[in-house]
Protein backbone atom coordinates (compact mmCIF):
# COMPACT_ATOMS: atom_id res chain seq x y z
CA UNK A 1 0.00 0.00 0.00
CA UNK A 2 1.59 3.31 -1.44
CA UNK A 3 1.16 6.04 1.86
CA UNK A 4 -1.31 8.56 1.24
CA UNK A 5 -0.79 11.84 -0.41
CA UNK A 6 -0.87 15.01 1.26
CA UNK A 7 -4.47 16.39 1.29
CA UNK A 8 -5.32 19.79 -0.07
CA UNK A 9 -8.19 21.21 1.19
CA UNK A 10 -9.76 24.68 -0.43
CA UNK A 11 -12.75 26.68 0.95
CA UNK A 12 -15.25 28.72 -0.44
CA UNK A 13 -18.84 30.55 0.82
CA UNK A 14 -21.81 29.55 -1.05
CA UNK A 15 -25.18 30.61 -1.19
CA UNK A 16 -27.32 27.39 -1.92
CA UNK A 17 -31.38 28.84 -2.73
CA UNK A 18 -33.39 25.68 -2.79
CA UNK A 19 -36.62 26.31 -5.13
CA UNK A 20 -39.58 23.90 -4.59
CA UNK A 21 -41.58 21.90 -7.06
CA UNK A 22 -43.21 24.97 -8.74
CA UNK A 23 -46.83 24.67 -9.82
CA UNK A 24 -45.65 25.07 -13.75
CA UNK A 25 -42.28 23.92 -14.18
CA UNK A 26 -41.93 25.04 -18.33
CA UNK A 27 -43.21 28.64 -16.84
CA UNK A 28 -40.48 28.73 -13.95
CA UNK A 29 -37.98 27.26 -16.27
CA UNK A 30 -38.52 29.96 -19.37
CA UNK A 31 -38.42 32.86 -16.46
CA UNK A 32 -35.68 31.34 -14.42
CA UNK A 33 -33.36 31.53 -17.55
CA UNK A 34 -34.40 34.34 -19.55
CA UNK A 35 -35.23 36.95 -16.21
CA UNK A 36 -33.53 35.68 -12.76
CA UNK A 37 -30.43 33.53 -13.79
CA UNK A 38 -29.08 37.05 -15.69
CA UNK A 39 -30.00 38.48 -12.12
CA UNK A 40 -27.39 35.70 -10.66
CA UNK A 41 -24.82 36.89 -13.21
CA UNK A 42 -24.56 40.31 -12.09
CA UNK A 43 -23.77 40.01 -8.21
CA UNK A 44 -20.74 41.34 -7.70
CA UNK A 45 -17.73 39.01 -6.00
CA UNK A 46 -19.16 35.92 -7.17
CA UNK A 47 -16.44 33.77 -8.51
CA UNK A 48 -19.15 31.20 -10.44
CA UNK A 49 -22.72 29.78 -10.41
CA UNK A 50 -23.78 25.83 -9.91
CA UNK A 51 -27.08 25.30 -11.44
CA UNK A 52 -28.66 21.77 -10.52
CA UNK A 53 -32.13 21.19 -12.19
CA UNK A 54 -33.15 17.83 -9.57
CA UNK A 55 -33.35 14.61 -11.85
CA UNK A 56 -34.24 12.39 -8.89
CA UNK A 57 -33.98 10.74 -5.71
CA UNK A 58 -33.09 8.10 -3.51
CA UNK A 59 -36.51 8.13 -1.68
CA UNK A 60 -38.92 9.00 -4.76
CA UNK A 61 -40.01 12.57 -2.80
CA UNK A 62 -38.55 15.75 -4.45
CA UNK A 63 -39.22 18.32 -2.38
CA UNK A 64 -36.84 20.40 -4.32
CA UNK A 65 -36.81 21.58 -7.64
CA UNK A 66 -33.81 23.34 -8.36
CA UNK A 67 -30.79 24.06 -6.46
CA UNK A 68 -28.49 26.68 -7.34
CA UNK A 69 -25.38 27.60 -5.67
CA UNK A 70 -23.08 31.16 -5.87
CA UNK A 71 -19.64 30.76 -5.04
CA UNK A 72 -18.15 33.63 -3.26
CA UNK A 73 -14.27 33.74 -2.45
CA UNK A 74 -14.57 34.83 1.19
CA UNK A 75 -17.72 35.74 3.77
CA UNK A 76 -17.04 39.50 3.34
CA UNK A 77 -17.71 38.70 -0.51
CA UNK A 78 -20.83 36.67 -0.21
CA UNK A 79 -22.11 39.43 2.07
CA UNK A 80 -21.31 42.26 -0.44
CA UNK A 81 -22.74 40.49 -3.17
CA UNK A 82 -26.01 39.92 -1.01
CA UNK A 83 -26.24 43.52 0.37
CA UNK A 84 -25.27 44.64 -3.23
CA UNK A 85 -28.27 46.51 -5.49
CA UNK A 86 -27.99 43.05 -7.82
CA UNK A 87 -28.41 40.89 -4.45
CA UNK A 88 -31.31 42.97 -2.92
CA UNK A 89 -32.74 43.29 -6.90
CA UNK A 90 -32.71 39.12 -6.67
CA UNK A 91 -34.27 38.72 -3.32
CA UNK A 92 -37.02 40.48 -4.47
CA UNK A 93 -37.71 38.68 -7.81
CA UNK A 94 -38.79 35.33 -5.99
CA UNK A 95 -42.55 35.82 -5.32
CA UNK A 96 -42.45 36.51 -9.21
CA UNK A 97 -41.82 32.83 -10.47
CA UNK A 98 -41.14 30.77 -7.13
CA UNK A 99 -44.85 29.01 -7.13
CA UNK A 100 -43.15 25.82 -5.02
CA UNK A 101 -41.82 28.35 -2.44
CA UNK A 102 -37.62 29.04 -1.73
CA UNK A 103 -35.01 28.08 1.20
CA UNK A 104 -31.81 30.26 0.76
CA UNK A 105 -28.88 28.93 3.20
CA UNK A 106 -25.29 30.30 3.55
CA UNK A 107 -22.32 27.41 3.95
CA UNK A 108 -18.55 28.16 4.20
CA UNK A 109 -17.70 24.68 2.11
CA UNK A 110 -14.27 22.59 2.00
CA UNK A 111 -13.39 20.30 -0.20
CA UNK A 112 -11.34 17.68 0.33
CA UNK A 113 -10.12 14.85 -2.18
CA UNK A 114 -11.51 11.75 -1.48
CA UNK A 115 -9.28 8.89 -1.98
CA UNK A 116 -11.25 7.20 -4.73
CA UNK A 117 -8.93 10.24 -6.76
CA UNK A 118 -5.70 9.06 -5.76
CA UNK A 119 -3.47 7.34 -8.44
Amino acid sequence: MQPRRAVTTSAMYKVLILFGPPVDKVAFARYFEETHRPMLDSLPHSEAIEVNWIAGSVTGDLPVHLLVELLFPTEEALQDGLNSGAGQKMASDYPNFASGGVTILLSNSVRVPTAGNEQ
